[in-house]
């Protein structure tokens, strides 16, 4: 948990310092003041470690112990292009609720892509307008050196530590910096195809080999052309292709790539294909069989992982049954061992017998007899 706590320096000025848990954090790792209206923190971090153990509370933690949270750490997203980065983060309280300020600068005599910074910034910002929630503005804004997307954020979700938010945030920032940089490509250049797909891991090497498979399909309709999946470090996969004769209409091979892409979801497709049809319609109609059941395949793989996990789930929930039990049983085990029950009053008594391994609860015993021929003896 964090604090303050505050001590008088050599010439009685007023000192603060930040604490974790009771323990002082090196001073040389932040600056900080305290509102006088609400003795809140204002901190700015200069340290990553320190940032990370703040990042590890949730929004209405920080909203308990901070007024403000500055960091300025230039996070770079892409290692060959240090031109782009996150320059200053800002979490910031007001009337109970919490905001988030933060900028994604462009050093422009350090930009090292084909398209120019400002049409990137475009794309990046509708990109980032349909993707991330609780964004409130981004602002354009050049300075000496510098280009800068400011993005303001409205923050409600209370409950999710601040890390998991920032890191959805990181992620998105770094995906809309190669789509928009793949998209401005497909603007600039009309010799080829470019496709950008996001397919979940379980299918996604299956679906890369189904569109490897697109240049041998064009191939047996006359067309030849270079089909290129790659997977980006974002984890999409971009297709490229290129006809290897320009007078190959590109639009010809686009309608082509819509067909094939939609062939294994056609649920006729079992049907289709009659006997004895010619080689290029049976090796189509192979390949296409195959995907289909890679997919099943990996649909079933993940039916498993999820009935594993309820079969776990089930497993702790009857582990927690067993241990209420245990607890009940305890409590029942440790009643007076010198308890007794009167079977003639004041004559003979039953009381706990206790053997070499085993303990007989014979008062426990003889007091459910009694109510059982006590009800049937009622009941007659």
């Amino acid at each position: 948990m964090f604090g303050y706590t505050k001590i008088n320096t050599e010439n009685r000025k007023e000192k603060y310092l930040l604490t974790i848990d009771g323990n002082t954090v090196d001073s040389r790792q932040y600056e900080m003041r305290i509102l006088s209206k609400n003795d809140k923190i204002c901190l700015t971090v200069g340290d990553a470690d320190l940032f990370k153990k703040i990042t590890l509370m949730n929004f209405q933690q920080f909203l308990e112990t901070f007024n403000e949270v500055y960091t300025n750490l230039d996070i770079i997203f892409d290692e060959s292009n240090k031109s782009f980065f996150l320059g200053y983060l800002s979490i910031y309280t007001k009337d109970c609720h919490v905001y988030c300020t933060l900028s994604l600068d462009y050093k422009n005599r350090k930009w090292n892509q084909s398209c120019s910074i400002e049409s990137h910034q475009k794309e990046m910002i509708r990109l980032l307008e349909s993707r991330l929630r609780f964004l409130k503005k981004i602002d354009n804004i050049e300075s000496e050196g510098l280009s800068t997307l400011a993005l303001y954020f409205t923050l409600n979700d209370f409950e999710t530590p601040i890390e998991s938010i920032l890191a959805q945030y990181f992620s998105s920032f770094k995906s809309a910096y190669y789509d928009a940089i793949q998209n401005l490509k497909l603007e600039n250049y009309s010799d080829y195809i470019l496709v950008n797909f996001n397919f979940p891991d379980e299918i996604k090497e299956a679906c890369t080999q189904y569109l490897r498979y697109f240049s041998r399909f064009l191939r047996d309709l006359g067309i030849d052309i270079i089909a290129n999946p790659i997977e980006q470090e974002t984890g999409n996969v971009l297709f490229s292709v290129t006809p290897k004769n320009q007078e190959d209409a590109l639009e010809k091979i686009k309608a082509a790539l819509e067909v094939y892409l939609q062939l294994p979801s056609n649920p006729n497709f079992n049907t289709i294909v009659p006997l004895g049809a010619e080689i290029a319609v049976q090796r189509l109609y192979s390949q296409i069989q195959h995907f289909q059941s890679q997919l099943t395949l990996a649909r079933a793989e993940i039916q498993l992982k999820e009935a594993t996990i309820q079969q776990q789930n089930n497993l702790l929930q009857q582990k927690d049954a067993l241990i209420s039990q245990q607890s009940s049983l305890i409590q029942f085990m440790k009643k007076d061992d010198d308890e007794t029950e009167a079977v003639i009053e004041g004559v003979f008594s039953l009381k706990k017998f206790e053997g070499d391994w085993f303990n007989l609860e014979l008062p426990e015993i003889l007091r459910r007899l009694k109510k059982l021929i006590e009800s049937q003896t009622s009941d007659s």
